[in-house]
């Protein structure tokens, strides 16, 4: 009996971070719930004794991508100051890798427009995903109204940055908008 529990439980671990990856990389829409647990090696069927609906399982799949991202931009830069956390979770959410492999990549990025026409749930998951990105780029919460203000307008700023560059890869005005923004945001020329 035991066995038969984790044994569930890794498969259930298994199908969320397959959803995570798929939905991140080809869109919440675009990826069923086939193509997930074909992924897996699983039926359709194995499905609903794991979840209730694909919205509940997207909602884990956000879930399980933002704490992952946090965590990796959280071990990076968690014995620096607030400027340097900052610089540093900048230069790897503007890196050439981040916007090549949205499927390993921050799910606000990779999501955001998708979850405008999802359901409350998974918008109230994605709303968890920036939160948790602003907490981690200021662990002591903001010194000032403006300071709170700044870490938002720069997320917007590279989330969209992102987004476009993603949209425009392969073209001179996608590169130009990212390396402008990275220079605009992180000071430099």
């Amino acid at each position: 009996m035991r066995r038969s529990r984790e044994e569930a439980a890794a498969t259930r671990r298994a199908i969320v971070e397959t959803a995570s990856h798929l939905i991140r990389e080809r869109g919440i829409a675009s990826v069923s719930i086939a193509d997930i647990m074909g992924a897996v090696g699983l039926t359709v069927g194995g499905f609903y004794r794991h979840f209730k609906s694909k919205d509940a399982l997207v909602c884990e799949a956000i879930e399980a991508a933002s704490l992952e991202t946090i965590g990796a931009m959280t071990q990076a830069s968690e014995l620096w100051d607030r400027p340097a956390r900052i610089r540093a979770a900048t230069e790897g959410y503007l890196s050439r890798d981040h916007l090549a492999h949205p499927e390993r990549g921050c799910p606000v990025a990779a999501l955001a427009a998708d979850v405008s026409r999802e359901t409350k749930a998974t918008r109230a998951a994605l709303q968890r995903a920036v939160a948790r990105v602003v907490a981690m780029l200021s662990p002591d919460g903001p010194a000032t109204e403006r300071d709170r203000r700044r870490v938002f307008a720069a997320l917007s700023t590279a989330v969209g940055a992102v987004v476009l560059g993603r949209a425009l890869r392969g073209t001179a005005i996608g590169k130009e908008l990212v390396e402008s923004v990275r220079a605009e945001l992180l000071g430099s020329e």
